[in-house]
């Protein structure tokens, strides 16, 4: 469960390491990749918004790096969304 604004919805969701996008190759069409110093304890919670959702939910706003979303009772920050040729799966 997303919140956002005190809305709530819903969206798929996966945690994965800091060179998960790495090996799969996988490249940031807007902000910053994953990297290993996601992965230290005590490290800020971060998002990784597949294209598709980027598009449909934000309309492709660029001022979207940085944003403050709840997820799963977890504060954490957007910072990257995937380019449009990421096999990932979207929600």
């Amino acid at each position: 469960m997303v919140f956002e604004r005190d809305v709530p919805s819903q969206i798929a969701s996966a945690s994965v390491t800091g060179d998960f996008f790495e090996v799969l190759g996988v490249h940031a069409q807007l902000g910053r990749a994953l990297s290993g110093t996601d992965d230290v304890k005590g490290a800020e919670p971060v998002l990784v918004l597949t294209h598709r959702l980027w598009l449909r939910r934000y309309g492709g706003a660029r001022d979207i790096i940085g944003r403050r979303l709840f997820l799963n009772d977890q504060s954490s920050t957007i910072m990257v969304s995937c380019r449009p040729t990421s096999n990932i799966h979207s929600a």
